[in-house]
């Protein structure tokens, strides 16, 4: 993006439409189980309410029955066949007492009655056994009186051998079976509760009792006084207390033991337990209804949090990345001050913020580089105007002197060979510059091929010989046979050509040149060492600057004209290779070139002013 600001922005509102998202999600995600989990918990427990509603609403109706089976097991009693045997003192109070019926008389058998043999019945109904009875008439309005509204009643009477007595009405032609298992394992005074499907197909509950009834027992109306309140005479003859052993006293009074069924149907239990059931439906309905609310209103509310929080951040983004470029837009006012006159950057470098201290650093070095670089070019533009000044100045003024008067041809051609020598400085200057334009340019390229160093550097000391012989200077020469590189043999030349020049120029009198070459570290190394005048510690900052002379008094001798090192460093550069400076004040110096042994790698070199500006500041800060 172009923007910055932009930029910014779209970073920051990804991350926080990632980091909402995300927050959202989990957050949603342990809400829903967190509501699962509590809508399980609650649906386990309606379900245990139901449960025990349901085993509520069945012991009730248990319990109901056997209570109604309990008051019709107090509606019965024994007797025998015939008058002889009724107790004096039971008649006396059946007859002396008003509202009361003897529960006594003369035993019909039921023709529905079912018995397992004829010699059985037959025995029945001779007599003198005393057998159970059930007045129907007073049992069926003691029922009416305690079964629940809507619940039919069914109840039947077995002697403890298993035969069948009385039935209620409502079993109309039907009959309940007494069980075999039931009747040898039901202990007396005890119950049992099954449930029975009637032929006419309606599902009760029964409940089988195991109890004894006396012999015979008196029926009082409603109202009435029981026997021993109404005539005190009789409680001798009533037994005392509850007995402390029922079995024991069912057998000292001469009682008898019968099993009673005893029914209720159980439509209406059932319509309850059904009521329960789809109540519980539709709580557990509501219950999912409520979680899923829940969960709604929390996705809604987390939609417009997050939508929220990302409007306002994204309004206040904006301020606050406005504000935090603030310095940016100072940095840039400053650096739009900056001319070609005046190269400084006019910004408090302590009130940038941290990022920005490298930056200001950087440009303030920049802009330092590109003043001296401006400050080069004019150098080197009044350096060029020198140079070609003083072979133009020689030019002209031969020209001029041969013009005044006429000359015989020995002093025209002196003229001319002095015209010669200005015009081959001014054409070598010319041909310094175009080198030093083509690397500035990146146009010069790098043809490599096998070169013997060795041989190349006897063949340049051979060629500057003449010169180091007429200043009196000794050359020496050392290498250990053939050293064989992949390089520019022209350029490489050049190089030796120049350092050798150098240090001729720069030389004492009766001093001495030493050239060595050889390979170190999978480089070859060029050293060029003299004896001559040296170089201070100011100047090796500056010696590879165009047109730059470590001594001024020598600025008309020969033909370098301070460009000789440019040329040697910008070769060097171009073929892959450093060089190094090692002098001492007027006791010599020594250029140490070291180029790849490998194929050196063709690439253009910018030796702009500003390029040649920066080896300064580089040698003076070394890592910058």
């Amino acid at each position: 993006m172009k923007s910055i600001r932009l930029s910014l922005m779209v970073y920051f509102l990804v991350l926080l439409a990632a980091a909402l998202g995300a927050v959202s999600y989990f957050y949603y995600r342990g809400m829903a189980e967190a509501l699962q989990a509590k809508e399980e918990s609650t649906r386990k427990l309606l379900q245990t309410h139901y449960r025990n509603e349901c085993q509520s609403l069945r012991a009730k109706f248990d319990k109901q029955l056997l209570s109604q089976a309990q008051h019709l097991a107090g509606q019965a009693c024994a007797y025998r066949r015939g008058w002889e045997h009724t107790y004096p003192a039971d008649l006396i109070a059946a007859v002396a007492t008003p509202g009361t019926f003897l529960s006594a008389g003369v035993w019909v058998p039921d023709p529905t009655h079912t018995f397992p043999n004829l010699a059985q019945a037959k025995r029945i109904q001779r007599g003198p056994a005393p057998h159970p009875f059930i007045h129907l008439e007073a049992a069926e309005s003691v029922l009416e009186d305690l079964r629940e509204p809507e619940t039919k009643v069914f109840f039947q009477t077995f002697t403890k051998d298993g035969w069948p007595l009385e039935k209620s009405a409502s079993l109309e032609a039907g009959a309940f079976q007494l069980d075999e298992n039931a009747r040898q394992v039901l202990k007396l005074f005890k119950e049992t509760f099954d449930n029975v499907t009637l032929p006419s197909g309606l599902q009760v509950r029964r409940v089988t009792l195991h109890v004894t009834v006396p012999r015979f027992s008196f029926s009082y109306a409603p109202g009435t006084n029981a026997p021993n309140k109404s005539f005190p005479w009789l409680r001798p003859f009533m037994p005392k207390g509850p007995p402390k052993n029922l079995e024991r006293q069912a057998k000292e009074r001469n009682t008898l033991a019968i099993f009673i069924h005893y029914a209720g149907d159980v439509q209406k239990r059932d319509r309850d337990i059904a009521a329960l059931r789809d109540s519980l439906a539709e709580d557990q309905a509501n219950l999912a209804l409520v979680s899923q609310e829940a969960l709604d209103n929390l996705w809604f509310t987390l939609v417009c949090v997050n939508l929220g929080t990302f409007a306002a951040l994204m309004v206040g983004g904006f301020v606050l990345v406005w504000l935090g470029l603030v310095p940016l837009k100072r940095l840039s006012l400053a650096v739009s001050r900056v001319s070609a006159r005046d190269f400084r950057l006019e910004i408090d470098n302590r009130h940038m913020p941290r990022e920005l201290k490298p930056i200001v650093e950087r440009l303030k070095q920049t802009l330092e580089l590109l003043h001296r670089a401006f400050a080069r070019e004019k150098q080197a533009a009044a350096d060029i105007s020198h140079e070609l000044r003083t072979p133009l100045a020689a030019l002209m003024t031969t020209l001029e002197v041969g013009l005044r008067k006429p000359r015989s041809a020995d002093d025209y051609r002196e003229m001319m060979e002095d015209c010669r020598e200005s015009g081959r400085q001014m054409n070598q200057l010319v041909e310094r510059l175009l080198k030093l334009a083509r690397l500035d340019a990146g146009a010069d390229m790098v043809r490599t091929r096998e070169v013997d160093v060795a041989s190349l550097a006897d063949q340049c000391a051979s060629l500057v010989r003449p010169l180091v012989e007429v200043r009196g200077l000794t050359m020496s020469v050392r290498h250990e046979g053939p050293a064989l590189l992949m390089a520019d043999p022209d350029k490489l030349r050049e190089v030796i050509t120049n350092l050798l020049h150098n240090a001729i120029q720069y030389n004492r009198p009766n001093g001495a040149i030493d050239i060595w070459i050889g390979a170190q570290n999978e480089e070859m190394h060029i050293e060029v060492s003299d004896t001559g005048i040296g170089i201070s510690d100011e100047a090796k900052l500056r010696i590879f600057e165009r047109f730059y002379r470590t001594d001024p008094s020598r600025h008309a001798e020969g033909l370098h004209a301070g460009l000789g090192l440019a040329i040697v460093k910008g070769y060097v550069d171009l073929m892959g290779g450093s060089i190094e400076v090692e002098s001492k004040v007027a006791e010599g110096t020594q250029f140490r070139v070291c180029l790849p042994v490998r194929p050196a790698v063709t690439r253009s070199v910018n030796l702009s002013a500003t390029a040649t500006a920066g080896y300064a500041i580089q040698a003076a800060q070394p890592g910058v």
